[in-house]
């Protein structure tokens, strides 16, 4: 089998979560994927589009990203209720990811994690990657009207799993 670039690569958008007492740290699911990735001993990597130094990445050594320039960073203000329920709302959307934006070297890799936080990745991504595993997390794909992306399913077809937190499959069963 020919070395892989990454063990590991997910596309998604870094997010700028603004929290209730105004601190903005990085989240979204790419953030959190690579840096469990790399703690399991993965060459982990991510592509996102944000605008650079907002949020200021805190990455694990090692990981590596391609940030694509954009002008905003998708921007969500997290409250949580009395039962501890999360409610975001999306302050502003950076533009989605295209198969361009990912760097020629990283069209090989072991895992490909489809990670959405705002459907924001283009139907032609996975396309141009060849990977032996493919999972997506759609449960973050829902932003706004609470229904998935049209064409989610379709987009998402060569996917081997999908990856949903827990407070998803809580809903989800509910």
């Amino acid at each position: 089998r020919p070395d892989l670039g990454l063990d590991y690569l997910a596309v998604g958008h870094v997010t700028a979560d603004v929290m209730l007492d105004g601190g903005v740290r990085a989240g979204g699911a790419v953030t959190y994927a690579v840096a469990t990735a790399s703690a399991l001993g993965l060459r982990a990597g991510f592509v996102t589009r944000a605008r650079p130094g907002r949020p200021p990445l805190d990455l694990p050594g090692g990981v590596l990203h391609c940030l694509v320039a954009s002008h905003d960073t998708t921007t969500f203000v997290n409250a949580y209720d009395a039962a501890g329920r999360r409610n975001q709302t999306l302050l502003a959307l950076a533009p989605p990811l295209v198969a361009d934006d990912v760097p020629p070297e990283w069209d090989r890799v072991g895992v490909l994690h489809l990670a959405p936080v705002a459907r924001e990745i283009g139907a032609d991504v996975a396309s141009g990657i060849a990977a032996d595993f493919v999972g997506d997390s759609p449960a973050s794909d829902d932003v706004g009207d609470g229904e998935p992306a049209p064409g989610f399913n379709t987009r998402y077809a060569s996917s081997s799993t999908r990856f949903l937190s827990g407070e998803r499959l809580i809903t989800q069963f509910e």
